[in-house]
């Protein structure tokens, strides 16, 4: 097996970065100015929390960051529970992208659903979200059952 290259599976995806796996990134307080100057706009998210929303403004379309080089700490040191597994080497790229697509896919149907209010627009946005939640938000704490 090859060495994981982080970068070659993130720049394939870009879930965490377009919102649909986090909806924003805290940044500590000793690289908010740093992350202005990239051109992050850079809010309050809670009483302590700065950090700014997503999706980020730096993403491109072909899921590269505008700043790479620049990012702040954060999104450097951001891992989400498929990357995980790919650097510790339990999913193989192939496997990985593999589940990437069928994300992309999944949430795309989901954002078609959105126009609509049925019951199989509801199943769309279900079947994305559990989706999202076993392969790249493992470990969090899933949400709570909406009424």
């Amino acid at each position: 097996m090859h060495a994981a290259d982080p970068h070659r599976l993130c720049t394939s995806c870009g879930l965490c970065c377009d919102g649909s796996v986090v909806r924003g990134t805290e940044i500590a307080a000793s690289d908010v100015a740093h992350a202005r100057s990239i051109g992050l706009s850079i809010i309050q998210l809670d009483a302590v929390h700065q950090g700014f929303r997503h999706p980020c403004p730096l993403l491109q379309s072909d899921c590269t960051c505008a700043a790479y080089a620049e990012r702040p700490r954060s999104c450097r040191d951001y891992r989400c529970a498929l990357l995980t597994r790919y650097e510790a080497g339990t999913v193989s790229l192939d496997a990985a992208l593999a589940i990437v697509r069928t994300a992309k896919q999944l949430i795309a149907a989901w954002r078609g659903a959105g126009a609509r209010d049925d019951a199989a627009a509801r199943v769309d946005a279900a079947a994305a979200d559990v989706y999202l939640w076993r392969h790249f938000r493992e470990g969090e704490a899933p949400p709570e059952p909406r009424g």
